[in-house]
């Protein structure tokens, strides 16, 4: 549901690449979320990463032709994106409440 609804909220409509791509993670519920995010901010997240000292090889999500290395921009997209799904989910939760409430009345 995340991976979904960053896509729609950015008007990203890669979902079969999200999925097909997100599916790399070993972990069902990151490999989506981290897939669409990436697809959104054009960037490439994951590869080689260091567990307890030793190199673990691990899959690139988001558009294999995008640069490994994250640029600062990328960054401050990725963060400004963040925020802008966290505002919209608080307002979305708000106006969810208030109507379950009205409704209870």
């Amino acid at each position: 549901m995340t991976a979904l609804f960053i896509l729609l909220l950015f008007a990203k409509w890669q979902i079969k690449k999200t999925f097909i791509n997100g599916k790399l993670h070993p972990s069902p519920n990151a490999g989506l979320p981290i897939t669409a995010m990436a697809l959104v901010c054009q960037c490439r997240l994951g590869g080689p990463t260091m567990y307890f000292g030793k190199l673990k090889d691990k899959a690139y999500f988001g558009d294999a032709k995008a640069n490994q290395q994250i640029t600062s921009t990328q960054l401050k997209q990725a963060l400004s994106k963040r925020n802008l799904i966290d505002t919209f989910l608080i307002l979305a939760s708000a106006l969810l409440n208030a109507t379950l409430l009205l409704a209870s009345q």
